[in-house]
């Protein structure tokens, strides 16, 4: 009777301890057959592939009842977390992130976020300013005159739509740092690949739009 209690006092130890594990995977294109990643220090498994011209989608998950009890301060079931990057080298490397969605089901709370890992300031810098002076170029009239006038708002707006990541291998890392909840850390690893410039998929767009 002894070991019955022992090995259901350890039983229930198992099921808390995964219940409360957080996971953080890597969502790939609806184009790609890769099996998102759920795990930390996974690296015998192929991380799946997404474009450097697309934001990555990121999911994170944890299961516990504490997220989710109401209260007078209307806590969110999302919990407070920090995330970051490193490459394959394990240097830091910039990264940007928006919550873009969470979902609770029971006390099973998930996150999705839109993660990017930009190329360096210069990079985007040059990338703008060519295409800010290619578009004052190919205008006439009173829009060349007001591209020139106001190249200031061109670039801006250039600057609010650009997207492209840095290519390689990386990984992200995600660290709960929320007082309702003990600390936890997972990651998951992400393969960029090389899809061409911001740059070039504009002038793509901009060539199919013509095309219509």
């Amino acid at each position: 009777m002894r070991s019955l209690k022992i090995y259901l006092l350890l039983l229930l130890a198992a099921v808390a301890a995964r219940a409360g594990e957080l996971k953080v995977s890597v969502v790939p294109p609806p184009a790609t057959t890769a099996t998102a990643l759920s795990v930390p220090n996974s690296f015998a498994v192929r991380a799946p592939e997404v474009s450097n011209l697309d934001p990555i989608e990121v999911r994170l998950s944890i299961d516990d009842p504490a997220l989710v009890k109401t209260s007078p301060t209307g806590n969110t079931a999302q919990p407070q977390f920090e995330l970051t990057a490193t490459d394959e080298q394990g240097r830091t490397v910039p990264v940007k992130y928006t919550v873009t969605g969470d979902s609770v089901e029971y006390s099973h709370v998930t996150v999705s976020i839109a993660v990017q890992i930009p190329v360096d300031a210069a990079e985007r810098q040059r990338q703008i300013a060519a295409l800010v002076d290619e578009a004052i170029a190919e205008a006439t009239g009173d829009m060349r005159k007001y591209l020139t006038e106001n190249r200031a708002i061109t670039t801006q707006m250039f600057d609010r739509l650009f997207l492209q990541n840095r290519v390689g291998e990386f990984t992200v890392h995600v660290r709960l740092r929320d007082p309702r909840i003990p600390p936890a850390e997972a990651e998951a690893r992400v393969h960029i690949a090389d899809k061409g410039t911001f740059t070039d998929r504009l002038r793509h767009r901009d060539g199919e739009m013509n095309r219509k």
